[in-house]
């Protein structure tokens, strides 16, 4: 399966989408996240999927500057992540859920958390039935020491008329090579996409991943 199949424009800023500016690397964050979802639910039919699940106990990556101590119980998994080098990792809870732990380069040049999600919400109603995703909540908050935006939002899947909950806390943060004065290199995102029937139980999860999720310095 090829997973660009799922990532539409609506995922790259307006302004690079009017530019004709060509990226092959212009999907990040909180896009990346539900794009990544919707291929690890298509590919949990096929039995050569099963995921890698390296991460027991923590996880830390330098080269995007954050850490993760896991929920007990759960491995990280990076198989089904869209991209296949390590830029975070998946739990899986027994409701159907994934739990996307991600860090990227922030490579459509998003300049606030608000875009990030704004993107993520077009995506979302390119891949659900039309009419069906309502913003349920928006609040700005924190991931780890960094400035956060979490959004919830409720959608229907297109192909098997699912009801399905979003839970996602993106972040932008400089790092200390950027090239660009105002220019935010590195984009995080959690996101908890889970079946609204469980998303009251897996929610918790999503709540220990969030507390454990801390910025740690960023690789030269």
């Amino acid at each position: 399966m090829n997973a660009s199949s799922f990532v539409p424009q609506s995922c790259i800023p307006d302004f690079i989408a009017r530019s004709g500016a060509r990226r092959t690397a212009a999907l990040a964050g909180a896009c990346l996240l539900l794009a990544g979802a919707l291929v690890g639910r298509a590919l949990a039919a096929e039995p050569e999927a099963a995921p890698v699940c390296p991460a027991d106990g923590s996880y830390r990556n330098p080269t995007f500057g954050f850490a993760l101590t896991l929920p007990v119980g759960y491995r990280g998994c990076t198989a089904d992540v869209v991209v296949r080098s390590d830029h975070g990792v998946t739990l899986h809870p027994a409701s159907g859920a994934s739990l996307d732990v991600y860090a990227g380069y922030n490579a459509p040049l998003y300049a606030s958390a608000e875009q990030d999600l704004d993107s993520f919400v077009r995506f979302l109603n390119t891949q659900s039935e039309p009419g069906s995703v309502t913003v349920r909540r928006r609040q700005h908050t924190r991931l780890g020491r960094v400035a956060a935006l979490r959004t919830v939002v409720t959608y229907v899947t297109r192909t098997d008329h699912q009801a399905r909950t979003a839970d996602l806390t993106v972040a932008l943060r400089a790092a200390p090579r950027d090239p660009q004065p105002g220019i935010v290199s590195r984009d995080y995102a959690v996101n908890l996409d889970s079946p609204s029937s469980a998303y009251a139980t897996d929610r918790r999860i999503l709540q220990g991943v969030l507390h454990a999720w801390t910025a740690i310095g960023i690789a030269p």
